[in-house]
Order: structure tokens, then sequence, then C-alpha cells
């Protein structure tokens, strides 16, 4: 049986992470629903965020393939320093790295002026699934308002780096969907990728989703992006030189799926 590429392996080869919980708090989030099942954390206090000081400590040696930065946790003020220490340490012994988050505005500032040396090795990667502020809310609790991420996005191109944007899980209708994609390609100079909820109903039932997004998210995915809708949307968009296909949306629609770890294509 054929074992594809997918979620951070799709974008990575390998991962590095420093603290346990995060503050977004996020209704939808892989990584609180791994937490909860190995007794990690619960759901009470995923969002207080924990510093794993032996990663912090640790040097990290050159590694083959790109380093996803982080990919359970986020870079939030109260835990920047930690994340910059282990970045500095990460990018000094020449690894190209990817670094997500939904940006605050403070940490992007931080790392676009700290890491001017390491430019040529840094893929900021943004996630922006919607344009509408009460639906982030809804979803990613402790996370950035849309102008603030936006803001962050803009500063990092504007400096010059390697600049590109996770739209998954979309939180959008179709149309708002294509209207941020259209807000956002100006100030991306790599890819925006697309994907939809993952295993949803499982992961908010179990990171104890409150009924107001359980009824969204059967919005989104019973109405909005169906497999037909979803097809219909890739047909459409499917030249747009700047979008890629999470594996959720390539399976669907029928485009070759990733094997090789960190492809990001």
């Amino acid at each position: 049986m054929t074992k594809y590429a997918t979620g951070t392996y799709e974008w990575a080869k390998s991962t590095v992470n420093c603290i346990s919980g995060c503050g977004n708090n996020c209704q939808y989030c892989y990584a609180k629903v791994s937490a909860i099942r190995f007794k990690k954390k619960t759901k009470e206090n995923w969002e207080i965020e924990e510093i794993n000081q032996k990663n912090v400590d640790k040097n990290y040696g050159k590694r083959n393939g790109t380093v996803m930065f982080p990919s359970i946790h986020d870079i939030r003020p109260n835990t920047l320093e930690p994340c910059m220490t282990v970045l500095h340490k990460i990018l000094k012994v020449g690894n190209n790295v990817l670094i997500v988050s939904k940006p605050h505005y403070e940490c992007i500032n931080r790392m676009v002026n700290e890491f001017e040396d390491y430019k040529d090795q840094i893929l900021f990667r943004f996630t922006i699934g919607a344009n509408d502020d009460t639906i982030l809310k809804l979803w990613e609790l402790g996370a950035p308002d849309y102008k603030e991420r936006v803001s962050a996005l803009k500063y990092a191109y504007d400096n010059e780096y390697k600049t590109s944007v996770s739209c998954e899980p979309i939180l959008v209708s179709m149309n708002a969907t294509k209207k941020l994609i259209a807000d956002l390609e100006n100030y991306v100079t790599d890819s925006i990728w697309i994907g939809v909820m993952n295993k949803w109903k499982t992961r908010l039932k179990q990171n104890g989703v409150e009924k107001t997004a359980v009824a969204h998210a059967t919005d989104l995915m019973t109405v909005h992006w169906t497999s037909e809708n979803i097809k219909k949307f890739y047909a459409e968009m499917k030249d747009h030189p700047k979008l890629k296909w999470k594996d959720s949306i390539k399976q669907i629609v029928g485009i070759d799926r990733i094997i090789e770890k960190g492809k990001d294509e």
C-alpha cells in the first residue's frame, strides 16, 4: 500500500518544536487532539503554554531537507524568546527553515529584523483561512485578527523575505476564498496552499468544540466544500500560478499525491 506524504510532511522533511500547548487554542487543531489522546494535555489546559527547556537548550545539526518550525504550537509574544533561541540554532548550521505561524506582527517584526543574515534560508508560511474576524475568532480563539496577519505578511514581503500562505483549513465559502486569495496574492512570493478541514467530525468532538463551531463546520463541509464543489473550485482555479493544493484536495480532484516527504508541491 502506497504511503503518501500528508500533513507537515507535505511541506518539510522534519519538524522542530519547543512549546507544549498553544494559546491560539484553535478548535480544529490536530496537535491538541494528539496531546489529549496521549494524556500530555487536556482540552481545558491545552492553551497553557509550557516551555520544553530541553529542546531550547539542545544543539541542532544540519538536516537533510527543509525543517518546519513549529508544527504543534505557534510563535507568540509570550513564547517568542525560546522560539528565537531555537530558530537561531537551526539556522546558524545552515538549515533551510519553513517558519509557520498565525502571525503576530510583533513576532514577525523581530524575526525579519534579526534573521537578516539568514534570509535566503527562510520561507515564511502564514496561516490565514478567512478574511472575516468573526469567523477567525470562532475557530482560532487566541490568534491574531485578519488585519494583523496581513500586516505581518506585508512586512516580511516588503523586507524581501520569501513568503507564502496556508489557507488550511479554509473557513469560508468558495467565493470568499477567491476574495481572500485576491487580497493576499500580491504579497506572496512562493505559494498559497488550499486545504479543507481534515477529520473534522472526530477532531471537533475530541477537542470539545462548542455547538456554534460544529454548526459552522457542518455548513462548510456539507454545503460549501462538498466533493462536487471542491472539483468545481479546482477547475476554476487550477491555473492560478501561486495556488498549491493540500492532500485533502488532491485526493478528491485526482492530482498526483506526493510520496516523497518535504517536496512542498
